[in-house]
C-alpha cells in the first residue's frame, strides 16, 4: 500500500497590520494570482476616553497582483478615535 503525503490547497499566506490612518492606504505584497486569492480584513478600535465613544471601520480589496487597497473611517464623539487594521492574503493553488 502506497501512502500519499497530504497536500495543501494553500500556496501562500501573507499577513500584516497597520494603524493610525484615515482615508485610503495601499500596501505592497508579494505577487499573487488574483483569481486564486482572497483577502481577509479585521479592524478594531483602539481609542479610549471616559467621556466619549468611538469606532473604527476598515475594508480592503486586492487592487492588483502586488497591491492591497484599504479604506478606513473613524467615528467618534468627544474623543480621538483610531484603529488597527489586520489583514491576511491567502493564495490558493
Amino acid at each position: 500500500m502506497k501512502l500519499l503525503a497530504p497536500s495543501s490547497a494553500i500556496k501562500s499566506i501573507q499577513r500584516g497590520s497597520f494603524s493610525n490612518y484615515t482615508g485610503n492606504k495601499n500596501v505592497t505584497v508579494s505577487e499573487v494570482d488574483m483569481s486564486k486569492s482572497v483577502l481577509n480584513v479585521h479592524s478594531k478600535n483602539s481609542g479610549s476616553s471616559t467621556t466619549g465613544r468611538g469606532s473604527w471601520n476598515a475594508g480592503g480589496i486586492i487592487s492588483n497582483s502586488t497591491t492591497l487597497a484599504f479604506s478606513g473611517t473613524s467615528y467618534s464623539t468627544n474623543m480621538i478615535s483610531y484603529g488597527v487594521t489586520y489583514w491576511e492574503l491567502i493564495e490558493y493553488v
